[in-house]
């Protein structure tokens, strides 16, 4: 299990974090006790059975997070934006910024392979985020690092990924028009240290892509992407998670299995 405060490592059966301290005892009743799972539903409430209710441009439901605030133990159903779907598989993004993250956690130069934010999203989060049955249908991407177009930076070497952010290319490609990658944090994102108040409530997110610098990250604002980036160390700006889900569960399990891959992870970072 991960802490949920700061995403340290930590046994099953743990109270408290020995990192930060932060007090386990009730999210682990939590977890005893059972949390609801949520399919692949469109927005109109029809749940997904031959993949035909899951449409580009829709709205899914897939996984729990904080959200609200109100409650740091209670969690709620994740809605996410369908990017493009190719036949048993979909490509998802958060609909709203989830969480602050900072891209890394060091003043150093970095690619999206060592990043601090990678090991955050396919660690604390996969597993704070999904059950076990909703891991199986997350699919192991092979994620392009291109580098920065116009800096030239490095985007450093490919990786093997259940969760990322979009690069340049891809938020370019899938938000033409500026206005659709807009985004909105959640109240617990918020209260996390997203700033939300230079454009009437809209959030910047990281992308995977390098910035103008090494330890630079590119950005999606307001207006756009962001291709010089900001310092990677920057602790304000929200975090979109993005991955591929199978639409329809697989009897059996396969090396693209979430499930199975995530058990490797730990390892590679």
């Amino acid at each position: 299990m991960f802490c949920f405060k700061c995403g340290a490592s930590l046994p099953g059966d743990a109270n408290f974090c020995f990192k930060c301290g932060c007090d386990l005892r009730d999210l682990n009743q939590e977890s005893e006790t059972g949390e609801s799972e949520t399919g692949l539903e469109s927005e109109t409430g029809e749940s997904e059975t031959g993949g035909s209710a899951v449409k580009t441009g829709g709205i899914v439901e897939f996984g729990n997070y904080f959200q609200n605030n109100k409650c740091r133990y209670n969690k709620e159903p994740i809605e996410w934006l369908v990017l493009e779907v190719k036949g048993n598989e979909a490509l998802l993004i958060s609909r709203y910024g989830l969480d602050c993250q900072r891209y890394h956690d060091k003043r150093k130069g970095t690619t999206w392979e060592n990043c601090s934010l990678r090991y955050w999203l396919n660690n604390y989060f996969l597993y704070a985020a999904f059950s076990d049955k909703e891991r199986e249908r997350i699919v192991v991407s092979d994620v392009v690092n291109d580098g920065n177009w116009r800096c030239g930076t490095s985007g450093g070497s490919n990786t093997r990924d259940l969760i990322f952010c979009l690069s340049l290319a891809e938020a370019e490609q899938y938000f033409n028009d500026e206005n659709e990658g807009q985004c909105w944090p959640t109240e617990y994102a918020r209260s996390q240290g997203v700033d939300d108040e230079r454009f009437g409530g809209v959030c910047a997110w990281w992308l995977r892509s390098p910035g103008c610098e090494q330890n630079f990250a590119s950005y999606f604002y307001n207006e756009g992407v962001v291709p010089i980036g900001a310092s990677a160390c920057l602790p304000v700006l929200a975090v979109r998670p993005a991955l591929w889900v199978k639409l329809r569960p697989s009897q059996h399990s396969s090396e693209r299995s979430g499930s199975k891959f995530a058990k490797l992870l730990s390892g590679w970072f």
